[in-house]
């Protein structure tokens, strides 16, 4: 078994999405994948749902992990009216940065566990927008942009 990039993200992660869903989240082949989808699930009324594939070879090593960020990242789409552009990614992980700082302090961990962030959120957006297609093995990419962005993204 595969150990997590950073047990203090995930437990970070963990604890973030159960304030923020304190009776849960669903998580499902259906969930909502575009914004326009997110908003007006989420203005209908219903629970959350994130997305249950692609949880293999994450920097989280746990798809539970995983699926609670999925549920933090969309929480902060939502709450703050950032869509799923390139912009609207690069807002939203500022948004997560923002909430790691304001809970654990604005020190070296923080600091890295946002630049994970960064490459998880806006990196994987940026491949996308480049290779028109997903991150296959999202750890190694994590890992590479961690220590050469460029490097990446070609």
């Amino acid at each position: 078994m595969q150990k997590p990039l950073d047990r203090g993200l995930n437990a970070a992660i963990l604890h973030i999405a159960g304030r923020l869903f304190p009776t849960g989240y669903d998580v499902a082949a259906d969930a909502p994948n575009t914004y326009r989808k997110l908003r007006d699930h989420l203005d209908s009324g219903k629970r959350l749902v994130v997305y249950n594939g692609g949880s293999e070879g994450t920097i989280y090593a746990d798809a539970e992990v995983n699926y609670a960020m999925r549920a933090w990242h969309d929480w902060a789409h939502y709450m703050h009216h950032n869509d799923f552009s390139i912009d609207g990614e690069t807002a939203t992980c500022a948004v997560q940065c923002c909430q790691l700082r304001e809970l654990y302090g604005d020190c070296q961990t923080t600091a890295r566990w946002c630049e994970i962030l960064r490459a998880e959120i806006v990196g994987q957006r940026l491949y996308y927008a480049k290779f028109g297609e997903y991150v296959q093995d999202q750890r190694k990419f994590v890992e590479t942009w961690l220590s050469d962005p460029a490097a990446a993204l070609s």
